[in-house]
């Protein structure tokens, strides 16, 4: 998991570096998080698999008289401790990748993201102010039409087909 991890970083290092598509940076991106993902995944499974290692070794046998610590000094034995460590490595280790990441690569992929989301409303604003002109440089409006449209906007909902106002009556 920790090789996988680290080849996404660096084809994602990669991606920003040259300023690849938003779909190639976003999914070096998300491979990356699933390889972080994964690595707290291995070590949580395993800490199940060794604990249950261990409580098999200490209920397979007999209590004595001293049940409680001998069930205890049978799940110590059993590898319980080595079960719970995997469980800290595998935190330790998901969170030194998070950081690794934001580390090596943070600043650039926040650049890359800010600049991609100002072209997208760059291009929004092309094609707006396009339409604009087209609007312009259509038919130009009298003054009086538009002033008569925007009394009958004033005076209320326009009257549907086959009623007549009070000014064309």
């Amino acid at each position: 998991v920790l090789a996988l991890y680290v080849h996404s970083l660096d084809r994602l290092r990669s991606a920003l570096r040259r300023a690849a598509p938003p779909d190639v940076v976003s999914q070096a991106d998300h491979l990356t998080d699933v390889w972080t993902s994964l690595f707290f995944g291995v070590g949580v499974i395993w800490t199940a698999i060794g604990m249950r290692g261990a409580l098999v070794q200490a209920l397979g046998a007999p209590a004595g008289s001293g049940a409680g610590v001998e069930v205890l000094q049978r799940m110590v034995d059993g590898g319980i401790l080595l079960a719970l460590s995997t469980t800290i490595f595998g935190g330790i280790g998901g969170y030194c990748m998070r950081v690794w990441k934001a580390v090596a690569v943070g600043g650039d992929l926040k650049r890359y993201y800010d600049a991609d989301a100002r072209r997208d409303l760059s291009a929004l604003r092309v094609s707006v102010s396009a339409i604009e002109r087209r609007l312009a440089d259509s038919q130009p409006m009298s003054r009086r039409t538009a002033e008569a449209l925007a009394s009958d906007s004033a005076a209320g909902p326009v009257p549907g087909p086959g009623h007549l106002t009070e000014a064309a009556r």
